[in-house]
This record gives C-alpha cells, sequence and structure tokens, in this order.
C-alpha cells in the first residue's frame, strides 16, 4: 500500500538550562532558566506498507513512514531550543492474524 496526505503534531515542551560564566581573575555569574511552551506543527507525510502471507490466517507486515512538520522552536532569556521534526522516519514490523 502506499499513502500520503496531511499531518498535524503539537508539541508539549519544557525547556531549561544552567550555566556558569567564569571570568579568571574577575568572577563567574550563574544563570538558569526554566519554562514551558506548546504548539501545533501542520505537515505532510508519505507512507509504504507490503503484507506478505505466511499462512491462510497468518501474515508478516513492515512498512515505513516519511514525515514532515517542521521545527518547533522554544527561546527563553535568549537562549534557544529547536526540535527538528522536518525529516522523521517511523517503521513498522509485525505480524498480522486474520480470524
Amino acid at each position: 500500500t502506499l499513502s500520503g496526505g496531511f499531518a498535524l503534531m503539537y508539541v508539549n515542551s519544557e525547556f531549561s538550562y544552567d550555566e556558569t560564566v567564569t571570568i579568571p581573575g574577575v568572577g563567574s555569574v550563574e544563570h538558569r532558566a526554566s519554562g514551558s511552551g506548546n504548539g501545533w506543527l501542520p505537515g505532510a507525510y508519505v507512507a509504504g506498507a507490503f503484507s506478505v502471507a505466511l499462512s491462510d490466517a497468518w501474515s508478516f507486515v513492515a512498512g515505513a513512514q516519511f514525515e514532515d512538520v517542521g521545527q518547533y522552536t522554544q527561546t527563553l532569556n535568549g537562549k534557544q531550543a529547536t526540535l527538528d521534526l522536518s525529516r522523521s522516519i517511523f517503521v513498522t514490523v509485525g505480524l498480522s492474524y486474520s480470524f
């Protein structure tokens, strides 16, 4: 089988960082922050799968899906974290039983 279409992903993000900046002879400064964010990422997918009959009831099933919903970026006090979901690949392998 081949398929494709619209994809929509919801991101619920938590981002935190701790950093220490040290300048020899001057001292050090610590920075820390945490925050959360969320958003919807629209995109598209294409998928393919195949099935091979092992008997009248059992089949081997395998497939793959490529999905692109872009990137989600969260900014906190000038620092950024980016979740890149623009090249996601999902693989499925299994057995199917028909009754």
